[in-house]
């Protein structure tokens, strides 16, 4: 920047929008299978995902409570435009609850 500080705008200007999305466990038991995963790596506002080892086909899962301890993973979205940026989040949101398969026995 070769500017003056009085050139620095008063606000910052909004040129993406994101977040990031800790994914969160709403079963427990042993995870038999995830739902959904495809369908939120395809979405166009997801930049990057991780569902952490713990969660994955054979462990035995807790729900996640309020602690990092019990987080299943995390999305990373951005997306220039608002509308997409909203939608994607939204189907994230929908498909939380439904991704880990688990057997409760």
């Amino acid at each position: 920047f070769k500017g003056t500080w009085d050139d620095i705008p008063a606000a910052p200007t909004l040129k993406l929008h994101g977040a990031i999305v800790h994914l969160i466990c709403h079963e427990e038991g042993k995870v038999v299978g995830l739902s959904g995963v495809d369908e939120l790596q395809e979405l166009s506002s997801v930049l990057a995902m991780e569902i952490y080892p713990p969660f994955l086909t054979g462990n035995y899962v807790t729900r996640t409570v309020d602690d990092e301890r019990t987080v299943a993973g995390w999305l990373r979205l951005v997306n220039a435009d608002e509308a997409g940026f909203r939608r994607d989040y939204e189907r994230v949101m929908e498909l939380m609850p439904y991704l880990f398969i688990v057997d409760r026995c």
